[in-house]
């Protein structure tokens, strides 16, 4: 079954980003792009990772900080980004910015496997080039069937 609330892709000129404060957010934990389409102000929160649970966030072999300060690093104010993910069930927000299948049995997401909905960040440089962010969680296996559930 795929994600509850859709899955869609925004497309906006980033504004701002800030983190989340680690006290407010348990042990999820994210970098937060404020960016602007069509008149209307959108939030994305992409998860990056607390260090505070189980189950990490992986990109390449190295955690945490690290990947906030990767991701950091390329969001430029001004920049037009694509953001895929999936729909807050209120306000102009965006979550679910991350791979979105994969999620092992008994995982509290296995109901939200699915293909076609993996999320990430596109920075689109003024140059032309572009920089894109994908993510997935250390319990997600890469390898699926074609409902998105492991193999």
């Amino acid at each position: 079954m795929p994600l509850d609330h859709g899955y869609g892709v925004l497309r906006a000129t980033l504004l701002t980003q800030f983190r989340d404060t680690p006290d407010d957010q348990g042990r999820w934990y994210h970098v937060n792009l404020t960016a602007s389409a069509d008149g209307a102000q959108f939030r994305a929160a992409v998860d990056v990772d607390s260090k505070q649970s189980a189950v990490g966030v992986q990109w390449k072999v190295v955690s945490g900080d690290t990947l906030t300060d990767a991701l950091e690093s390329v969001l430029t104010s001004g920049a037009s980004v694509l953001v895929w993910g999936g729909p807050f069930t209120q306000g102009l927000e965006v979550h679910n910015v991350h791979q979105n299948q994969g999620d092992p049995p008994g995982s509290q997401w296995w109901a939200e496997n699915g293909i076609w909905q993996d999320a990430a960040v596109a920075i689109l440089a003024p140059s032309g080039s572009m920089k894109l962010f994908i993510s997935k969680f250390s319990s997600q296996s890469s390898s699926t069937d074609t409902q998105g559930h492991p193999i």
